[in-house]
């Protein structure tokens, strides 16, 4: 059971990972803005694992050890969804307002 448990944060860890770093936009934001996202997305993370953790621990069975697995599986697609959305919001606010600069300052020099 601990190798199951081991294994699904494992890989919940690592394609969270990559799906932040392969974006080059995702560099572009702010430090603090992806610090805080970073450290938010980790507490829902952590809250995903203790769920799981409880529902492995109360398992009686084999299905229902693979019913915390597939709960794991729809939570982890759930959150890496919302956080995709987050991340795109971030960007698109992001050039938002370089392109509010560049009107204000197009302005200015008229």
């Amino acid at each position: 059971m601990k190798f199951l448990l081991a294994a699904l944060m494992s890989l919940s860890s690592v394609s969270t990972f990559a799906d932040h770093h392969e974006d080059k936009n995702w560099e572009k934001l702010p430090f603090e803005q992806q610090k805080q996202m970073k450290l938010k997305m980790l507490d829902e993370k952590s809250a995903m694992i203790e769920t799981t953790r409880s529902c492995v621990n109360g398992a009686k069975d084999k299905e229902a050890l693979k019913s915390c697995k597939e709960e794991m599986k729809d939570q982890k697609k759930a959150m890496k969804d919302v956080w995709k959305n987050k991340k795109k919001q971030a960007e698109e606010d992001m050039q938002d307002a370089k392109d509010e600069t560049k009107f204000e300052e197009i302005e200015d020099s008229e």
